[in-house]
């Protein structure tokens, strides 16, 4: 840059010298004016195009840096797509326990628990990927908590009176649960994972994890 700013400075001196040159040799009439016409045309011509050269890098954008780099296309692991579909989940099992007249006191059990899933699911799939327990947690938010309560709402007002101590007390447990999660991934107990996945899968789901 600075080597540029000199090399403007000498250029613009060498330009005057040469019109007061111009100018001094025309008005003795040494040379015929049309020739000095002719000469200092293709001699500013030149020497326009060598500025417009040197010019060109100090405010001119270069081509190659101005072409935007292209980003790798965006990789969704299986996991972080059931991560999303699980959110997608809770939101519309939110609705339609809302709509379908849940009692109140399920509802704030279910919205409690819906809550906590949405702190928890993203961290988990975003720092521990892969995870036991972010598929435990997947699995809660994308497919058990919409079995347990979907069948619920879809009984008649009487049976679901029969059922709704057993439902209260199955999302009292997932509350407490996530709660532990939520305590387990905040002071980074790794090594509590497995054990607390395993743990989640046999008492609700019946089955041992397998991420």
């Amino acid at each position: 840059m600075d080597n540029n700013g000199s090399f403007l400075k000498s250029f613009m001196a060498y330009f005057a010298g040469l019109v007061l040159v111009f100018a001094v040799l025309l008005g003795a009439g040494i040379v015929p004016k049309i020739v000095w016409a002719v000469i200092g045309l293709g001699v500013i011509a030149f020497l326009a195009a060598a500025l417009l050269a040197v010019v060109k890098p100090l405010g001119g954008v270069n081509s190659k840096e101005a072409t935007p780099k292209e980003e790798p296309a965006d990789h969704v692991s299986a996991l972080t797509q059931k991560a999303r579909e699980g959110l997608e989940n809770l939101v519309r099992l939110n609705l339609k326990a809302r709509e379908s007249g849940m009692d109140e006191d399920l509802l704030i059990n279910l919205e409690q628990l819906v809550d906590r899933l949405f702190d928890i699911l993203p961290r988990l799939n975003q720092e521990h990927r892969g995870s036991e327990l972010a598929f435990v947690v997947n699995k809660i938010a994308g497919e058990y908590l919409n079995q347990i309560t979907g069948t619920y709402l879809g009984l008649s007002a009487d049976a679901r009176t029969s059922q709704k101590d057993e439902l209260k007390r199955v999302l009292g447990g997932l509350n407490d649960e996530v709660l532990e999660i939520i305590k387990i991934v905040d002071d980074q107990m790794t090594g509590e994972f497995k054990t607390h996945a395993k743990f989640i899968s046999t008492k609700f789901f019946g089955e041992t994890v397998e991420a």
